[in-house]
């Protein structure tokens, strides 16, 4: 919390002893989004307040809302409430257990997205002005934030509150649970009872998605599936040992995935640096499964 000018490039940062209040998860995207700007990607808050006590509700609402901090950290300080998530019971417990097993499945797309900080210098989670910067609805906008650039999340930061309104920028995008589909460069009211994160994609987007685990492996995913939101989009999926800084000298795999208008799907793999590669991979359409195998090289259908 206390560093200077590099610290970026060796360590991750939190926000420091913030408190068990609706103000303090209200500044988590502030915070966080300001500091992946000043080239603090690797940041997060103390989810559910390090001082004081939490409630269930806002322990629930922190858990969405920092859905996609790149540090993921539940903490309290001695002497407070517990804040582990079966200390409240239900329906806290099956809600925090839905957000963390989320979290899991949207581990290789926030890996990509490190990779691709290291490359640009952009930030992980981002205000929506810094993807859409002649856009003046969003110069003020501390209650949303996008990750990468086909994400938007809008948290329920306010206590008690079960509807939002969510301002979608230019484009189209779908609701992540229902398939929704909507316009840019308007507000809508979206119901956010408790439980729920307003989340947004950006229409034609692929994601990769992982499976849903408990903890991360060490040992290489042998599968890897990929997720179209729209009719058509590509995309470029990273992939290393994920332990030690042989990336550097070329040992890493980046893999493209591409779906075209008429529904054709290509995978290629355009660089095999790294060892082990996915023997399978799924390309899941809005209304199929697109199969492949990995053979002499390349990957052909099933």
């Amino acid at each position: 919390r206390a560093a200077y000018a590099g610290t970026q490039k060796f360590s991750t940062v939190w926000t420091g002893d913030n408190q068990s209040l609706w103000t303090h998860v209200q500044m988590m995207i502030p915070q966080l989004c300001n500091l992946g700007m000043s080239g603090f990607s690797f940041a997060g808050t103390d989810i559910g307040g390090f001082g004081a006590d939490t409630t269930p509700e806002l322990l629930t609402r922190w858990i969405e809302g920092a859905l996609f901090s790149p540090l993921y950290r539940n903490h309290a300080a001695l002497g407070t409430r517990s804040q582990e998530p079966w200390v409240f019971g239900e329906p806290t417990l099956s809600i925090y257990r839905k957000y963390l097993k989320l979290r899991y499945r949207f581990i290789p797309y926030l890996y990509d997205e490190f990779y691709r900080e290291t490359k640009t210098g952009l930030p992980i989670m981002r205000p929506l002005v810094l993807n859409y910067e002649n856009d003046p609805q969003v110069y003020n906008l501390n209650d949303e934030y996008m990750v990468g650039e086909d994400i938007l999340a809008a948290p329920v930061v306010q206590e008690g509150q079960t509807k939002r309104a969510v301002y979608l920028p230019k484009g189209k995008w779908i609701d992540f649970w229902n398939g929704v589909e909507y316009s840019g460069k308007t507000t809508i009211l979206v119901d956010a009872p408790i439980g729920k994160l307003p989340l947004f994609i950006k229409k034609n987007t692929i994601l990769p998605w992982g499976k849903e685990v408990s903890h991360i492996s060490g040992e290489p995913d042998e599968s890897m599936t990929f997720r179209l939101f729209g009719k058509r989009g590509k995309y470029v999926h990273y992939q290393d040992n994920g332990t030690d800084f042989k990336y550097q000298k070329g040992e890493y795999n980046l893999y493209k995935v591409k779906v075209d208008k008429d529904g054709s799907v290509k995978v290629k793999l355009e660089k095999h640096g790294f060892g082990p590669v996915y023997r399978r991979i799924t390309v899941q359409l809005p209304n199929k499964k697109i199969e492949f195998k990995y053979k002499n090289g390349e990957y052909v259908r099933e």
